[in-house]
């Protein structure tokens, strides 16, 4: 509500953008430190801050669309990738992860008789999304690597038969659609979170033995997050149907997984909610 707006300083800088204005570093609900200039932009309205450098640079994308940038702190570009970009980035060090898609018949590595064995085969593939993870060079602005998730993901048994079943309430649910919503999208990544070694220190406390340098991966259609290695291309663990639609996860001090469940149904009411997930028992915690 615009009249119960924050009176005091806040506690921590805020780095945010609207969807018609810049970027700004706020201290407060009436103080601006910084604004970016976004002329360079002809739909600035399209762009999403991801990333703000002590030195003032800042990762933005165009949302949902083609253009990854670096900014400086007067907005001028120092690098461009010309890739689709949606949702939350996670950095570390000079590296980037970035969730993407491509749309195309279907990913490389995936076959028609792989696709059908999830009940793909009524999927109209030329519209549907394919999520990947881009893995970029902040410092030159190049694209190392694009990780394409679904022929990865379809050779886990666990995580295949998790989108087989859902897929198949989808189209009991979707039966008036002319295409299902998990054939148009079959991931939704929405988020990325980066396990460094204090990650790593945190999951070993709630049992979960983890490499650094693992992935966390948020999959919003499938109400599900796993733990990804990019390195062997094994999933770690998988948590699916403890909360809809989520975003954000991120592991705490003590190990638990939290998470921002989108559309929890409470009392007849649609709420959101943060829950605490304990990983190894695959539970929701108090």
């Amino acid at each position: 509500n615009i009249y119960n707006k924050p009176k005091n300083d806040f506690e921590y800088l805020l780095f945010l953008k609207n969807d018609a204005s810049e970027p700004v570093l706020m201290s407060g609900p009436d103080s601006v430190v910084w604004k970016w200039n976004l002329e360079n932009f002809r739909n600035s309205e399209t762009i999403v801050p991801y990333h703000l450098y002590p030195n003032g640079d800042i990762i933005v994308g165009k949302v949902e669309t083609k253009g990854i940038y670096k900014l400086n702190k007067f907005g001028k570009i120092k690098w461009k990738i010309n890739k689709k970009n949606h949702h939350w980035i996670d950095v570390h060090k000079n590296l980037l992860f970035i969730p993407s898609l491509k749309f195309v018949s279907l990913p490389k590595g995936v076959s028609e008789n792989n696709a059908m064995n999830v009940g793909m085969e009524e999927c109209n593939y030329s519209e549907s999304r394919f999520d990947t993870i881009l893995i970029i060079d902040s410092n030159q602005g190049k694209l190392i690597q694009e990780i394409d998730l679904i022929p990865i993901l379809f050779e886990d048994k666990t995580f295949k038969e998790i989108y087989k079943i859902k897929l198949q309430k989808d189209k009991i649910i979707s039966q008036e659609e002319p295409i299902k919503y998990l054939c148009k999208n079959p991931l939704h990544l929405n988020d990325i979170v980066y396990v460094d070694e204090i990650i790593k220190k945190n999951l070993k406390k709630g049992g979960i033995d983890s490499a650094v340098g693992n992935l966390i991966l948020s999959f919003r259609s499938l109400d599900t997050i796993i733990m990804f290695n990019p390195n062997n291309n094994k999933i770690n663990f998988i948590i699916t149907d403890l909360f809809k639609h989520q975003h954000s996860p991120r592991i705490s001090d003590s190990g638990h997984l939290l998470v921002f469940d989108n559309i929890w149904q409470h009392e007849n009411k649609t709420k959101s909610r943060i829950v605490k997930v304990n990983i190894k028992e695959n539970k929701i915690e108090d």
